[in-house]
């Protein structure tokens, strides 16, 4: 039956082409967008791995260059009379601010191989005051300050990514390129940390520590991450600001929510998925169209046989199962050379890849469209066309 069914759309290549393009086409557009569309999905539902409720980001401008140790001395005091605010449970200098796009990405070499990560400079006590969670080993802290290496907290996938096999705590790797042949060591290994957002692609990112004195591998930090143990209303911030200038009136300070920036961060992310949903629906209307039109004419060309098929006794069904079979069979086949072509891209890393679980459920959700969107433009030509008595469809010229 199958190899019957290939024969006779071999035989009618040509009439068969033009639907074979609309799906090939359309089924890698389907395939991208869902394969982009789920692994969004699967993010925005993943923890960010700290406590992003009932916070505010405090931006910092210099009138002038980051001044080295006197600069940090006068963020220190800042730091300090923030603390003195009953209603600031924590305060956090930290490099690059959580719900923005801003952020710090490094290269390193770990047993010879390049590794690429994302990294953000925090006070010792920064991580455990924002809520992530530790799995192993402990936070950098002052016993880590002054010696021959710069310590670092990693997050899980940095070690599954990088360190598989290898005991992640107390290992120790030079950094090329750094002036004195710097060493890094990791001490702790924490779960997750994705500071932009439900939409940020989970990878391999680490904390580096930042101390009041000595030596940092952060230059400056002018940024604040507050914390509090209730929302706090926006009449706040005009008190705030009263308290940050009269430390350092000659700084500017500009304050945001999270909730606010989070919520910015995600209209930013949601526009062009707006945009992939009309893609979507404007492709399926007009494979519709273009489907039901070329079935309807290549199904009247096929009237004389329909009706020879019909004088010799084959019922409607019969008929109408085989056309719908052919017309299924040409679907499949333009969805597979699709996810063929989808799948060369992927693998020859000309798009971003997807994982295989994703690639998958793309597909499947693809095909199911397409095939339902195939049923519905075939059935009413193939209807019409078996209603047709033997008689008139083989006097149909």
């Amino acid at each position: 039956m199958f190899s019957q069914l290939l024969k006779l759309i071999w035989n009618r290549k040509y009439s068969n082409l033009l639907i074979f393009i609309e799906i090939c086409i359309v089924s890698v557009v389907l395939i991208s967008i869902f394969s982009i569309l789920i692994s969004l999905y699967q993010r925005y539902h993943t923890p960010l791995g700290f406590n992003s409720h009932d916070g505010w980001s405090i931006n910092i401008s210099l009138p002038g260059q980051w001044r080295g140790e006197q600069d940090r001395e006068v963020l220190r005091q800042l730091v300090k009379r923030l603390e003195q605010e009953q209603e600031i449970t924590t305060v956090n200098p930290i490099s690059h601010s959580v719900f923005t796009t801003s952020n710090w990405t490094t290269q390193k070499h770990i047993n010879e191989k390049k590794v690429v990560f994302r990294a953000n400079s925090i006070i010792p006590e920064g991580p455990a005051n924002l809520g992530v969670e530790l799995v192993k080993g402990r936070w950098f802290g002052l016993q880590d300050q002054g010696q021959h290496y710069i310590a670092l907290t990693v997050n899980q996938h940095f070690v599954d990514k990088f360190l598989q096999g290898i005991d992640p705590i107390d290992f120790e790797f030079p950094s090329v390129g750094e002036p004195n042949s710097t060493i890094f060591r990791i001490v702790g290994v924490y779960r997750e940390f994705r500071q932009h957002g439900e939409f940020q692609k989970i990878g391999p990112h680490a904390f580096f520590p930042y101390f009041w004195h000595g030596r940092n591998y952060s230059g400056s930090i002018k940024r604040i991450e507050l914390t509090f143990d209730r929302p706090m209303s926006i009449s706040y911030q005009e008190e705030l600001l009263r308290v940050l200038h009269g430390v350092s009136p000659s700084w500017h300070y500009r304050l945001q929510t999270w909730e606010n920036k989070r919520k910015s961060l995600i209209a930013r992310r949601i526009k062009p998925l707006i945009v992939q949903g009309i893609v979507v629906v404007f492709s399926l209307v007009m494979v519709a169209l273009g489907l039901y039109g070329v079935l309807t004419q290549n199904i009247k060309r096929r009237r004389n046989e329909i009706g020879l098929m019909r004088a010799l006794g084959a019922s409607k069904k019969a008929i109408q199962w085989q056309l719908f079979s052919e017309i299924s069979l040409v679907g499949s086949i333009g969805v597979i050379c699709g996810t063929l072509f989808v799948f060369q891209l992927y693998w020859l890393r000309l798009v971003p890849m997807v994982d295989g679980p994703i690639f998958f459920k793309s597909f499947l959700i693809s095909y199911t469209l397409i095939f339902i969107l195939i049923s519905l433009c075939s059935w009413v030509p193939i209807r019409r066309a078996t209603v047709i008595s033997p008689s008139a469809a083989l006097h149909y010229e």
